[in-house]
């Protein structure tokens, strides 16, 4: 207030008000000045203009995870600065994200970047990229059941693959392909033995396994005797039995 005011006697200050409050958005809001008087002066009340800048925002972009072979999940962010309560700003321009990660990506880890958004009543300060995390997709092989008659060699052992995405095939996306063993051999008895499948290895896909089983049959076996005489009044001769 003017000095030469303040010492003169029987006055009234004016008060000054502006329509803006806390949470009122960035802009320009006029101050006005209302009553007021002097014993010696008389008044002119001149307004004000009151200006709210933006504040600083910093953005973290949310990391995110998502399998492969799958599509990419909605991203968003977190914020540091915001005023008056808010959990997210208010938006002249609605923020977009993006990532180089496609449905068909391998996995790994890629950048999630802000590209557009424009907050209404905030300055970016700063954008913190986020990070897509590709995990492995499932995949299941599968030995599969096969036979055999006793005393046979084994037969080639096959397996079947269930979880591929993308196209995906054992030659493209198994970059070892699985073993397949079982414990009976030429000489095993009739039964059934499982045949087991493991040390596959592959990029994108976490391998889980299931055995198979060998049934060994039974081998068809002819018995034959041959044709004898003998006299009448004689014993029986001795019959020989014969197989193949």
């Amino acid at each position: 207030f003017n000095a030469r005011l303040v010492d003169c006697v029987g006055y009234v200050i004016p008060s000054a008000t502006a329509p803006a409050t806390p949470t009122s958005n960035v802009g320009t809001y006029t101050i006005s000045l209302n009553g007021g008087s002097a014993t010696n002066y008389i008044f002119t009340l001149k307004s004000g203009i009151l200006t709210i800048t933006k504040a600083p925002l910093a953005i973290i972009i949310n990391d995110a995870t998502r399998s492969y072979g799958t599509s990419n999940p909605s991203f968003g962010a977190t914020y540091s600065g915001l005023k008056n309560d808010e959990t997210i700003p208010a938006w002249s321009a609605s923020p977009n994200f993006k990532t180089t990660a496609t449905v068909t990506s391998a996995v790994g880890s890629y950048p999630i970047e802000m590209t557009t958004g424009t907050p209404r009543n905030y300055e970016i300060s700063g954008v913190t990229n986020g990070t897509l995390s590709i995990t492995p997709a499932q995949l299941t092989i599968k030995a599969k059941d096969v036979s055999k008659i006793y005393y046979e060699e084994n037969p080639s052992f096959t397996y079947v693959c269930t979880g591929f995405v993308n196209g995906d095939n054992a030659s493209t996306a198994l970059q070892v392909q699985p073993t397949l063993s079982t414990t009976a051999n030429q000489a095993s008895n009739v039964g059934t033995y499982e045949i087991i499948a493991k040390d596959a290895s592959s990029n994108n896909y976490n391998i889980a396994y299931s055995s198979g089983v060998l049934t060994v049959n039974k081998r068809q076996l002819t018995a034959k005797v041959g044709n004898y005489e003998r006299f009448s009044g004689e014993e029986n001769p001795l019959f020989a039995v014969e197989h193949d």
